[in-house]
């Protein structure tokens, strides 16, 4: 199974989950106000985004419990900065993935013909994903530079599990490393590194 039209449908299918919950809402909510602060609003749910949900358990709750899910998950991507990748055998659901991420993940692995590698990668690209969807909405600059490094960490996964292409890495390096430093010379220096982390090639030009 090609890797990059797996990742496609893997994010579509979260996709699509997610605007199907803030469709219901919307339907169920003219008010558009109401429905924002119904997103924000914790203390509204009454659902834990801890315990992980079989797809019947889900089918019954509200579209705000499940799109409170999604935001857990999306906060718990930028507090993972640091971990390091998840490997095989992966038996239980990292918080940054949701419960209904995770059976769209588990059922797409499960075609495949290793499902536990398949699942790691495929919950390790859902992280990277989420990292960089952070970091385009990011104002803090702390945080931005903690998901930049965590991005720039992840890049070789993704050119070897061909997620993406090199030049597509590379670019996206170079787009992070300039929001990291400020002097050329570090940019430069800094841009070699990573290129030849993912077997490419930078040339140095001095100014």
């Amino acid at each position: 199974m090609n890797n990059k039209n797996t990742a496609i449908r893997v994010g579509i299918a979260c996709s699509l989950l997610t605007i199907a919950a803030v469709g219901v809402v919307v339907w169920l909510t003219p008010d558009s106000t109401t429905v924002k602060n119904t997103v924000v609003a914790s203390a509204d749910y009454n659902v834990p985004t801890t315990t992980t949900y079989s797809k019947e358990e889900l089918s019954k709750m509200d579209a705000k419990d499940i799109i409170k899910m999604q935001m857990v998950a999306e906060t718990a991507a930028i507090a993972a900065v640091e971990l390091e990748p998840v490997v095989a055998p992966l038996t239980e659901r990292p918080e940054y993935v949701s419960s209904p991420e995770w059976i769209i993940l588990n059922g797409v692995a499960s075609r495949h013909e290793t499902p536990d590698l398949e699942l790691v990668r495929l919950v390790n690209l859902l992280r990277f994903n989420k990292q960089m969807e952070a970091l385009n909405k990011a104002t803090d600059d702390s945080v931005r530079i903690k998901l930049a490094e965590a991005i720039l960490r992840q890049m070789p996964d993704r050119v070897s599990n061909k997620e993406m292409s090199i030049e597509k890495a590379q670019s996206i390096q170079l787009s992070l490393i300039n929001t990291l430093y400020t002097d050329p010379e570090q940019v430069r220096e800094r841009a070699a590194e990573e290129a030849e982390r993912i077997g490419a090639q930078f040339q140095i030009r001095q100014s």
